[in-house]
């Protein structure tokens, strides 16, 4: 208790226009005990085993219940002996809607490189149901243009969601609340919105498969803007006010069969009936079914690198690798001479620039399209391998190469698609199996467009 009342006596009767304009020793001295303070809370969450983000955001659910926003209000000044409370906002829109967003989404955004699960969500909304293809088209499809909606915008949600997105125009999408929301319980769609953080991945499902996925990077509450950009729920008469925005939007294609297979879901008839998350194994299995790139940075590296300008750690680890059995002999049937062809771009190159790449994923294929030779192609290490893999490009279905619109954020990468890739066609695309392995490849990793 004692270092919060340092801090406090730091900064406890100081006006907002009086804190934005400390000295540097006094900026200095506040910082220093916000750091004792947070240290310390760390360490007690560590020694009690308290989950401090799940904590908070039932807090701050408990909280916009007991106190709504409308009635309440922030005094300035030295205040009586009972404070109001201030406004109330989730504690999503709390962690990345003050002033300085910007320098609480860097500090989530560590968390999150060392270690922290990421979630996944179940989004059902059938592509074709008026209502959400409407809807998908407005605020997906064509990202909202932040400036045309300032008006009905918190400004600290506007300046938030203008850092995450500089080109001034964001994906968005929202959840309404359940028919029995009145009613508590543990999975409402309402309650798994406040679970919902930066970072997590919200796959989109319907019409019997999953379509669309992207990352969260920011949630908040606003009726104005719900009801602007997409009314009321006709069957409910509720609108879809829980909102969300959405980075590293992608298209998928994959069957809803194949995801409850995956996922491990018993029930052959099972569907996304409500928003709601995952299992940790089943968020598991799904993200690397899709390709999903979640990778995290090893905390111990980030530590050994912050801590100095040169790594201290180790330089050699022991490491356990499996061999593929039937990776020589693919490879030294693709590869007879020692020079061969790339298959996506075309060049003639030294086989030791290229390599026999799974035109669908060596973990899918079952042991007889493991052994067949129409499962791999030859792709050089210049590029075409690494952009097949991640999914920036893929092979249509009448043997042209597509491009993903990612690669568009990339200039040296598009400079490169255009110079060597565009507007060219795969020899032998269409021999024995292969449309079909093209065929998974293009629903299950390519990044393709977010248009319906």
């Amino acid at each position: 208790m004692a270092l919060v009342g340092e801090l406090v006596a730091e900064s406890q009767w100081l006006t907002p226009t009086e804190a934005e304009s400390l000295g540097p020793d006094a900026k200095s001295s506040v910082a220093a005990e916000m750091a004792d303070v947070f240290i310390h809370l760390v360490r007690m969450t560590d020694a009690m085993g308290i989950d401090l983000f799940d904590t908070t955001d039932a807090k701050m659910h408990c909280n916009a219940t007991r106190f709504p926003t409308a009635a309440s209000h922030v005094v300035a000044h030295r205040p009586p002996k009972a404070l109001p409370h201030p406004d109330i906002l989730t504690y999503q829109e709390r962690r990345a809607t003050r002033r300085h967003s910007s320098t609480v989404i860097r500090i989530l955004r560590r968390f999150r490189t060392q270690g922290v699960r990421v979630s996944v969500f179940m989004q059902p909304a059938s592509p074709q149901a008026t209502q959400v293809k409407r809807n998908y088209r407005r605020t997906i499809s064509r990202p909202v243009r932040l400036s045309d909606h300032a008006d009905v915008l918190d400004p600290q949600v506007l300046r938030a969601l203008e850092l995450l997105f500089p080109s001034g125009e964001a994906p968005m999408w929202g959840v309404k609340p359940g028919k029995n929301e009145d009613r508590p319980r543990q999975k409402s769609p309402v309650a798994e919105f406040h679970a919902l953080r930066p970072g997590d991945v919200v796959f989109f499902t319907g019409d019997s498969k999953l379509y669309f996925g992207g990352t969260v990077a920011l949630t908040w509450i606003n009726d104005d803007l719900a009801n602007r950009l997409w009314g009321i729920d006709r069957t409910t008469g509720k609108s879809w006010r829980y909102m969300y925005a959405l980075t590293e939007v992608q298209s998928r294609r994959i069957p809803m069969s194949e995801v409850r297979k995956t996922v491990g879901w018993k029930n052959e008839d099972r569907h996304v009936r409500s928003f709601g998350r995952l299992k940790p194994a089943e968020a598991d299995g799904l993200l690397e079914l899709l390709s999903w790139n979640t990778a995290s940075t090893d905390s111990a590296d980030m530590d050994a690198l912050e801590k100095s300008d040169t790594y201290d750690g180790e330089l050699v680890r022991e490491a356990v690798r499996k061999a593929r059995g039937e990776q020589d002999a693919l490879r030294k049937k693709l590869f007879p001479d020692t020079t061969a062809r790339c298959e996506l771009c075309g060049r003639d190159l030294p086989t030791e620039l290229l390599v026999a790449a799974h035109i669908k994923k060596r973990q899918h294929c079952t042991d007889n399209e493991r052994r067949s030779m129409e499962v791999v192609m030859a792709a050089c290490r210049l590029g075409c391998d690494e952009l097949y893999e991640r999914g920036l490009i893929t092979v249509a279905d009448d043997g042209s190469i597509s491009i993903s619109p990612q690669v568009a954020s990339w200039t040296s990468v598009e400079d490169y698609v255009k110079e060597r890739l565009a507007n060219r066609t795969v020899a032998n695309w269409h021999e024995g199996q292969r449309p079909v392995f093209y065929r998974w490849h293009r629903t299950h990793t390519f990044r393709g467009g977010v248009d319906l």
